[in-house]
């Protein structure tokens, strides 16, 4: 479920992964990797251009798995696009510190695996938020 949610998130199919994912949710409230479902969450409401929500799931995932960067750059991005740009430096810090190797190129290389578009969007943040 998880997975399926994801890559439709990716792929910026936003209200079937919502839907997905919030089923999977219901099926496994307690499931120990629910920080990977709240990550897909943020990063369904990101592709639904709904970034204070996004920002709201993006916290969940960062609070309940603090060392997967990922996570916080999923913040970091939401967090430039609803024009919270302080602290979107500040969860683009905490990502760095947890992965020092990432870059613009490779970011994008990733998020392109989805919807060109949402990658753009989701790179653009994180160019605000201060990657370089």
């Amino acid at each position: 479920q998880v997975c399926a949610g994801e890559g439709l998130a990716m792929a910026g199919e936003s209200d079937a992964a919502i839907k997905v994912l919030n089923r999977a949710l219901r099926l496994s409230p307690q499931d120990p990797g629910v920080s990977w479902t709240y990550h897909a969450m943020a990063l369904a409401y990101f592709a639904k251009e709904n970034y204070p929500e996004s920002v709201n799931w993006a916290q969940r995932a960062v609070s309940y798995s603090p060392h997967f960067a990922f996570s916080h750059r999923t913040l970091a991005t939401s967090l430039a696009h609803a024009g919270r740009v302080d602290e979107a430096h500040a969860a683009l810090a905490r990502a760095t510190d947890l992965e020092p190797d990432f870059t613009f190129g490779g970011g994008r290389r990733i998020m392109l695996a989805g919807n060109p578009q949402m990658a753009d969007r989701y790179m653009s943040g994180l160019r605000m938020a201060g990657l370089k």
